[in-house]
């Protein structure tokens, strides 16, 4: 390589790192010796702790939750010789029949390693901790991927889920798995009385997003399409539940699903959020155009659907979160193009144009769509509606040295131009011709910008817009104001149900007072405009 392009790469890559979103602290987990403590319990305390519970005795929760997370770790380490629960219970009497209760969590069957949260520490990637204090012991249980599941990663999906350990039997204990974001798990009755169930969602969600999180790398995932297209796709990162309402998380540039990792964990701290959605992430590299981007989560939000009504979901509800560039990829996914757009790239309908029925189709996904009916809202996040300026000319040419297109649409954008360039118009020739990358897309006066941005937005679907000003909440009135990123005159869209600005820059997802306005609008869509009290806390932790 000589010195010159060398050079030019080199500047690309700081430009590159400097224009779009922050890369965010990857999230490090640290797990102790589960063998440590697999040590016997003594059966006649933990028969009176359970007794003395019942009879209305506070006193002794924390001994018998500490007794439970013994239990847990026994069995935790007995898995790791064997994938089955065990079905005896380690006492200082012996062993004893153990019966293992799982109606509560789902898919049972399919959970192959269950970890005592005691036994997790999050050193990195999560800035607070979300529990509730109350009776049982708090552990992460991992889901295995299969066939009848495959929206969840390959590498499994861990998920929240607290022990019980019910001693009524004076012989045979049942230990029972409790899912605690299902409403009817978050009290526990013993006897006369009633205790909350205690919780931790925080070491779920870490856990889990350990395990994904090299998926995607935020620059790599940038440049790099080819690499890291075959982990694109919709991933849920909670427990199915046919009753809940699906909530994805699209991510913006040179950014990946990690970026929402203290925003879900800060909103678990809200029993409606808890208790009424599931959560789902679009990962995908941010490179390539976004009307190829678009209609890759359209198909996937189909697919998810689909996948849904198989497993006995009735809602027909979806709602989008989304920042930066992912909201002008999810928009379209709520707009109607008729053959608006088409004819505006192309001189000849979808029919007469000469390529093949695959890339025709692929074309029409791209260029020619409908709502989806069953998304029903949409907060945007620094969305830059109208571009940035900050995706100049200069990022358009650091675009074009070091960003690679998908290799279809390059090949196919050639054969276009080869076969006839009478098929495109002059715009067409700029979107189709030249692949323009998702960088060059997102510059004021780009071609992506030029055919989608005068779309209407859909009278059907309630958008919210939520904004950054990096100048100080003083200002959030000023259209001059601006997140660093996005200016707020490219941020704001009329039409909207609500708009917030607060004080901070384009990552203000991430910001407390953005969270708490999601939490909000979440309350809202289900049917709870007035916030009901906060049971669990988020609390900061030592990074």
């Amino acid at each position: 390589m000589t010195r010159r392009p060398f050079i030019l790469l080199t500047l690309a890559l700081v430009v590159m790192t400097s224009q779009v979103s922050c890369s965010r602290k990857a999230i490090v987990v640290k797990q102790g010796r589960i063998a440590t403590f697999k040590n016997p319990i003594d059966f006649d305390l933990a028969r009176n702790q359970w007794e003395s519970i019942k009879m209305g005795d506070r006193e002794v929760i924390d001994d018998y939750n500490e007794m439970v997370g013994n239990v847990i770790s026994q069995i935790s380490f007995r898995m790791t010789k064997r994938p089955e629960m065990p079905t005896t219970l380690r006492t200082t009497r012996g062993e004893f029949p153990l019966l293992i209760d799982t109606a509560g969590i789902e898919t049972p069957n399919n959970v192959d390693r269950l970890i005592p949260v005691d036994a997790l520490r999050v050193k990195r990637g999560l800035r607070s901790e979300t529990r509730v204090e109350g009776i049982g012991a708090p552990l992460v249980v991992r889901q295995k991927w299969t066939p009848r599941d495959s929206m969840i990663a390959t590498t499994g999906l861990w998920y929240p889920v607290t022990a019980v350990l019910d001693m009524d039997d004076p012989i045979r204990p049942i230990m029972r798995f409790k899912d605690p974001t299902q409403i009817e798990n978050t009290m526990v009755t013993m006897g006369e009385n009633h205790f909350p169930l205690q919780a931790d969602y925080t070491a779920a969600i870490a856990r889990d997003l350990y395990d994904r999180q090299s998926q995607f790398v935020n620059l790599s995932g940038l440049i790099k399409y080819e690499k890291f297209s075959k982990h694109m796709g919709l991933f849920r990162i909670s427990a199915y539940d046919p009753e809940k309402i699906p909530v994805i998380f699209v991510h913006g540039l040179k950014s990946t699903p990690n970026t929402w990792n203290n925003t879900l964990n800060e909103m678990m701290a809200d029993p409606v959020v808890r208790e009424k959605y599931e959560f789902w992430t679009f990962g995908y590299p941010t490179g390539a155009p976004l009307p190829f981007l678009a209609a890759k989560l359209r198909s996937e939000v189909e697919r998810m659907t689909a996948y849904r009504r198989s497993r006995g979901s009735a809602s027909n509800s979806v709602t989008i979160l989304a920042h930066s560039m992912g909201g002008l990829i999810s928009k379209p996914l709520t707009q109607s193009s008729g053959y608006q757009l088409w004819d505006q790239v192309f001189t000849v309908p979808p029919h007469r144009l000469n390529v093949s029925n695959s890339d025709r189709e692929l074309l029409k996904k791209m260029f020619i769509f409908e709502p989806l009916p069953c998304i029903d809202r949409v907060v945007f996040m620094a969305v830059p509606h109208k571009g940035s300026p900050r995706s100049d000319h200069r990022t358009g040419l650091v675009a074009e040295l070091i960003i690679q297109a998908p290799n279809h649409l390059v090949t196919l954008g050639k054969n276009l131009l080869d076969a006839s360039t009478e098929q495109l118009t002059p715009l067409g020739k700029e979107v189709v011709g030249r692949v323009p990358t998702s960088v060059q897309q997102l510059a004021e006066s780009s071609a992506a910008i030029e055919l989608f941005s005068p779309l209407p937005l859909n009278p059907n679907v309630k958008y919210h817009s939520i904004m950054g000003n990096e100048k100080g909440s003083d200002r959030v009135a000023n259209f001059e104001s601006s997140d660093g990123v996005v200016e707020y005159v490219s941020s704001h869209i009329d039409g909207v149900v609500s708009e917030k600005v607060f004080e901070g820059k384009h990552g203000i997802h991430l910001y407390p007072a953005a969270i708490e306005e999601i939490v909000r609008i979440l309350n809202v869509n289900a049917g709870n405009p007035a916030n009901r009290p906060m049971v669990a806390v988020a609390e900061p932790v030592d990074q």
